[in-house]
């Protein structure tokens, strides 16, 4: 199924030049490599540090961890040998088929004759089509900065009728979680693409980011309120200096022009700069603001034109860069009589959701998202999600969002959406089934109709062994937590919610602590399964925390946080939470 690479034309003419070239007796499978040895090399003239090159290492690394074997990186084909070909090349151009463009990160890898060929973008296609490779076909998961799953094999056919072609749903794919802030060589083996606030160039192509949030208050800061209340919100007949800036006021946004071409200018690289509100919900209600929202259908109406002033001038001198501002609470819900410029992109945050339910199937506030995602589609291509994928006042706490993100990235993907940011633990290693979530959020940004339960269980099985089938246990325990009708999962659900039972909490440590004993004897899978049995401990120490100091709870959950060093929530490092004091 090459569609995006390759026309149903050149698919005709690439069979019959195929035929042609290569007779019937070369169509048997060849050993990729068997019991050490390898009749192949690796062809390559990507430059040294391009992603291309890089891919081609990795490819010579695995495949020798492997099966031992080290295959050859040459710049040009040998004559005696197979080749597996990385990168577009002449072969390819002599069967017809056309160069993707270098921004293209589709790829395809197919066998011709003897030889595998995979290629794509330059910048980054290539390489996801050699990852792809090392994954799907040899079995290689890069589940966490710390471990990857590399099979070892005796042999392996390479088949003759190999031919995969893929392209990402989304076009910018960012999970924000610590360990893709950190480890950008594990956003690339996962095909991310995009970061935050950091400008990353490296040997895997780089990524790409978006910078600044809820940039106004930098903009046009508290300190300037003394001179210039005038720029403030005007709430209850007074200027706020908290509340948001009054945008009618045309020295505010000839200020909000100049500050941000200076943003730009001293932090260059970055796809799109946002100018985007405080975060909060004082708006202005002074008359001029009043009117300007009537005109425009409110909240984003007056926010969309300001932003569309800015982006003008932004145009002027920086045309290829986007400025990014929030659809976020009071301006979630889409302007009228005014569309924003072709060179601003709406970053919707899903923050009123149920993130329990699909945003496709569940009333009240998922609902309206889905209707102002809809609205939004009509004004507007530059669609670019922010999801909450975790709970961020108890980082600790089940959080079952799984299915929930699998079916919205299918309505995203449906929308046309152009990207997506879940946004999870990120301040340090730790959280809720973090390991599982950012691993499969990363498969479901490139194939959101990727089989959601093969995902989880290929991940549970290799990831914690023999504890394996207790954590798939523990795992839909936890999924079932919204099972009853009219139980929800929103953005400030606390660990007293009614979805955390004590029947599940008895469930969970019974489940847990069989785990445990499952993989005592293993270091690694004892911390992973203890990871997980933290959940059980904070929802008893919050819920009973007088009990929890007699059945020892809260000695274990602080013993764990010493160690490890995680955040309890966005607000309360785990120092904090093993001073606090003990219940009387």
């Amino acid at each position: 199924m090459i569609l995006h690479l390759l026309n149903i034309k050149e698919l005709r003419l690439l069979t019959a030049l195929f035929l042609t070239l290569f007779p019937l007796s070369l169509l048997a499978d060849n050993y990729l490599f068997k019991d050490g040895k390898s009749d192949y090399i690796i062809i390559c003239n990507a430059p040294k540090g391009s992603s291309e090159y890089t891919s081609a290492m990795e490819m010579q690394t695995y495949i020798q961890k492997i099966n031992g074997v080290m295959l050859p990186i040459n710049p040009i084909e040998q004559t005696n040998k197979k080749h597996i070909y990385i990168g577009y090349n002449k072969e390819l151009r002599k069967l017809g088929i056309k160069q993707p463009s270098d921004s293209n990160e589709g790829f395809v890898y197919k066998t011709i004759g003897e030889d595998l060929y995979i290629f794509g973008g330059k910048q980054l296609g290539t390489m996801y089509g050699v990852f792809s490779f090392l994954e799907y076909q040899l079995g290689i998961h890069w589940y966490t900065k710390d471990y990857v799953k590399i099979p070892k094999l005796k042999q392996w056919i390479l088949p003759s009728t190999l031919s995969v072609t893929e392209k990402p749903a989304f076009k910018y794919r960012h999970v924000f979680f610590y360990t893709s802030r950190i480890n950008h060589d594990w956003n690339a083996h996962n095909k991310l693409n995009t970061t935050m606030g950091l400008n990353i160039k490296n040997k895997y192509g780089g990524l790409t980011s978006y910078w600044g949030i809820h940039t106004m208050q930098n903009m046009v800061t508290q300190e300037m309120f003394s001179t210039h209340p005038e720029y403030f919100a005007l709430i209850n007949g007074e200027r706020n200096k908290e509340g948001q800036l009054c945008l009618s006021n045309k020295e505010v946004i000839d200020l909000l022009k100049r500050e941000t071409l200076k943003m730009i200018m001293e932090n260059p690289g970055h796809w799109c700069y946002g100018v985007s509100q405080k975060d909060n919900d004082m708006f202005c209600e002074c008359d001029n603001c009043q009117i300007l929202m009537q005109k425009y259908g409110g909240y984003s109406g007056i926010l969309i034109w300001a932003i569309n002033q800015v982006a003008d001038e932004v145009k002027k001198t920086y045309p290829n860069v986007k400025i990014g501002t929030f659809a976020y609470h009071k301006t979630q819900t889409p302007p009228k009589h005014i569309t924003p410029r072709e060179n601003v992109v709406i970053r919707l945050c899903d923050a009123e959701c149920c993130f329990g339910h699909p945003i496709a199937y569940e009333q009240g506030h998922n609902r309206l998202f889905l209707n102002d995602l809809k609205q939004w589609k009509k004004l507007t291509d530059n669609i670019y999600i922010w999801d909450y994928a975790t709970g961020f006042f108890q980082y600790l706490a089940p959080f079952p969002n799984i299915y929930a993100v699998s079916e919205n990235l299918k309505t995203f993907k449906e929308n046309n959406v152009m990207g997506v940011m879940h946004q999870g633990q990120y301040q340090n290693y730790g959280g809720e089934f973090y390991e599982l979530k950012q691993w499969v959020f990363s498969k479901l940004l490139w194939n959101p109709n990727a089989n959601l339960d093969n995902l989880i269980t290929t991940f549970i099985t290799d990831f914690y062994g023999a504890a394996a089938p207790y954590v798939r246990e523990y795992y839909d325990l936890t999924a079932n937590l919204l099972k009853d009708e009219g139980k929800h999962l929103m953005f400030d659900t606390h660990y007293d919610s009614d979805i955390y039972t004590k029947d599940f909490i008895k469930a969970g440590r019974h489940i847990l602590k069989k785990a445990k004993e499952s993989v005592k004897d293993d270091e690694t899978l004892l911390f992973r399964v203890e990871e997980l049995y933290a959940q059980i401990l904070y929802l008893s120490v919050k819920r009973d925390p007088w009990k929890s100091v007699k059945d020892g709870s809260l000695t274990e959950l602080k013993a764990f946080l010493k160690a490890t060093g995680m955040n309890v929530s966005e607000n309360e490092t785990a120092e904090q939470f093993i001073k606090s004091p003990e219940p009387i």
